[in-house]
């Protein structure tokens, strides 16, 4: 036996001798540490009033609003533009990238990595010279004997797992806060109409006032209130127009930056005749990207955990060089080849505690990674059945103001007309103004409130159908 097969043959005999001390310390960690052994508690059902709400476990139903982006070629043309430039998607869509080279890194670590190096040396002594030349190949190979690198690499492929999930989270967030905005625009444009009309409205009253007023049968307190009233119309009128050009910039900024004077607002707001079905709550764990993201960084976590912990154990490298070289360049071509077999194992001694306490912080941020995922499953599933149930409240409120509204046009005309009959006072007709403008202000405001509630409710559920769709569609 030569001398590099018996220093071989020693190597490995120690490093059986060290995994035998090792194996009861691995075996309990396996057994506790490294696992995930959180069990959420889902509910069978959502907590709703059965005789309100008939929830069933059907697919989703757009109620109109697949319709009304896919009709709407200038809400097409922001969406399109906001998957390509939004820069908020496009760093996360680096990040996503950054996570896959890291992936490719922690592969490479599983195979082995071969180096060439080639040398020339000239030195000076005793006013003579000398050189010497040398070319070779070296290799090095660290045999997973724990599968610390395994566990590296899947770690690293987990990261990979949450990014990509993060992305489309990012994804589906952009298009509901696109899809709010810009309904947001049509009901601060639907609202600047109304505030012209009363603005239009307090003009002509204010012409027949001061009309009546130069004739001797009204007041000069009517004139008075008639024309504060206009004026505190124009002032509301000038703050819903700055109002609506925030909105068209916060609508812009969201669609990378477009031409404010681009976006159109000539849509009407859609209605939501019917009640989504939204399943069982089980189904926000199957498709929601934000808890997919939380459940991938937990298992990341656990992966590292066992990383830290294989790292306590020793390693074995085997290398491997050939190499040939002489005083003269030509040796190196026509020089015999030498070459050298290298087993090496280490294993830490005395560290002063650094690699246990690293494994002590791994666990910990896995616990945390365990309760960050179960506050953010429980917080989910509440902000579904509370958009449910908001859902059911504004439904209610549009209905009875919309009847409000209806009242309230009716006594507006019927003031008007028995304030020039002479049987109510001007203060009546600017009460009864005032509420028929603001109930139908109200209804736009509660149209849109309620598709805002919608949109909210198909994220949380995972973003299906109207975003998903959107996103096919793009």
């Amino acid at each position: 036996m030569t001398k590099w097969q018996q220093s071989l043959l020693c190597t490995v005999l120690a490093w059986q001798l060290s995994g035998c001390a090792l194996l009861s310390d691995m075996s309990r960690v396996d057994d506790g540490l490294d696992k995930t052994t959180i069990s959420p508690q889902l509910p069978a059902k959502w907590q709703l009033d059965k005789q309100k709400n008939s929830l069933t476990a059907q697919p989703i139903d757009s109620n109109g609003l697949i319709d009304f982006i896919a009709t709407d070629e200038s809400l097409q043309h922001l969406m399109t533009l906001a998957l390509a430039g939004n820069q908020s998607l496009q760093n996360q869509r680096l990040s996503v990238e950054i996570q896959a080279q890291r992936l490719s890194q922690s592969n490479a670590a599983l195979w082995p990595s071969l180096s060439a190096n080639v040398s020339a040396n000239r030195r000076k002594a005793n006013e003579s010279f000398s050189e010497s030349y040398s070319q070779g190949l070296g290799i090095d190979y660290e045999l997973d004997l724990w599968g610390k690198l395994a566990a590296s690499e899947q770690q690293a492929n987990l990261q990979l797992m949450a990014a990509t999930s993060q992305l489309h989270q990012t994804q589906l967030q952009l298009q509901a806060d696109i899809l709010t905005t810009w309904f947001d625009a049509i009901a601060v444009a639907q609202i600047l109409v109304v505030y012209q009309e009363r603005v239009k409205v307090s003009l002509e009253n204010l012409a027949i006032i001061e009309s009546g007023y130069q004739q001797g049968l009204n007041s000069a307190l009517d004139v008075y209130l008639t024309r504060n009233e206009l004026n505190s119309e124009r002032a509301l009128l000038a703050s819903q127009q700055q109002s609506l050009l925030s909105t068209k910039r916060r609508l812009a900024r969201l669609a990378a930056d477009v031409e404010v004077s681009q976006i159109d607002l000539s849509a009407d707001l859609p209605a939501l005749v019917n009640q989504m079905p939204v399943g069982v709550p089980s189904d926000v764990i199957k498709s929601q990207p934000a808890l997919q993201v939380s459940w991938y960084q937990m298992l990341g976590a656990d992966a590292n955990l066992a990383f830290a912990h294989k790292r306590r154990f020793p390693s074995l490298t085997i290398r491997g060089s050939a190499d040939k070289g002489g005083s003269q360049f030509q040796q190196i071509v026509e020089g015999d080849i030498g070459w050298s077999l290298l087993a090496n194992l280490t294993a830490p001694i005395f560290d002063a505690g650094r690699l246990k306490a690293e494994q002590k912080i791994a666990a910990l941020q896995l616990r945390q990674a365990e309760q960050n995922y179960l506050n953010q499953l429980y917080q989910s599933l509440t902000d579904a059945q509370t958009a449910m149930s908001n859902e059911s409240s504004l439904v209610a409120q549009l209905e009875a103001t919309q009847k409000a509204q209806q009242n309230a046009d009716s006594a507006m005309k019927l003031s008007f007309e028995q304030y020039r009959s002479g049987l109510v006072s001007y203060t009546t007709v600017l009460d009864a103004q005032n509420r028929a403008y603001s109930a139908k202000v109200a209804v736009i405001r509660l149209k849109n409130q309620l598709l805002a509630n919608r949109i909210k409710l198909h994220l949380v559920l995972g973003g299906q159908t109207v975003l998903n769709h959107q996103s096919s569609t793009l």
